[in-house]
């Protein structure tokens, strides 16, 4: 997966296979998410891509075989797609799905510069908890017209087992980081009954290591990133 931030849009790509028809009628309706009981999902009320209008005028999708934009300033703009494959000759098809959220309403900044200190705040562990995504670029460019990048994230997930050793490689800086993954499940008493959610909840632990020769020891440190589907940030806790 791949996100660009430009000042003015955001570019996101991804290998994962094409959207289905019902991801498209998905994605162009309320209440019509495709996503199953019991897959670890968070959202169900089918309006959570409807969230990049409160930023973004427009957002172009391409998805082989379909193309297409959905507008905020046309009417109903926001559901009704429009077939447009012109905008995507500027962008090479080298993946499978391109998102393009284009003209954000930031007028104090520009979106790029309002975004540098989180982009630079993300840390390569991130990614032992995304479990779909193998690997994950993030670029973030002062210009439009810019060929490199101000800050570049880029990790990968070298190994990946239930419970286990494991290892993140930042690519930009050319290391390795090893850890100490535990995931388990445990029975859980809602109190709501949600329609995507079954009565139990996986926990996944993360203990940094380091490794010599063929055994790994334990890496005693501070440890900051917490997440819940998605991270929440340092909360000072001392583990």
């Amino acid at each position: 997966m791949s996100i660009a931030i430009f000042p003015k849009y955001v570019k996101i790509q991804c290998d994962k296979e094409s959207f289905s028809r019902e991801n498209i009628e998905a994605l162009c309706r309320v209440g019509r998410s495709p996503k199953k009981l019991g897959q670890g999902y968070t959202g169900e009320k089918g309006i959570g891509f409807k969230s990049v209008f409160k930023l973004a005028d427009r957002a172009y999708i391409r998805s082989y075989p379909y193309y297409f934009q959905l507008d905020r300033t046309r009417k109903v703009g926001i559901i009704t797609p429009q077939w447009d494959e012109d905008l995507f000759d500027d962008y090479k098809g080298q993946y499978q799905t391109t998102i393009v959220l284009d003209n954000i309403r930031d007028r104090s900044t520009t979106f790029s510069t309002a975004l540098r200190d989180d982009v630079t705040a993300i840390d390569p562990v991130l990614i032992l908890f995304l479990w779909r995504i193998k690997r994950f670029h993030l670029k973030l460019f002062r210009s439009s017209l810019d060929d490199e990048p101000a800050i570049s994230k880029c990790f990968r997930r070298v190994n990946w087992t239930g419970s286990g050793f494991v290892s993140v490689k930042d690519e930009d800086a050319n290391t390795m980081r090893y850890f100490y993954k535990y995931q388990f499940t445990i029975d859980c008493d809602g109190t709501k009954n949600r329609q995507l959610y079954s009565r139990n909840a996986s926990i996944v632990l993360a203990f940094p290591v380091e490794k010599e020769s063929s055994t790994y020891m334990p890496l005693i440190q501070k440890q900051n990133p917490t997440f819940a589907y998605l991270p929440l940030g340092d909360f000072g806790f001392r583990v």
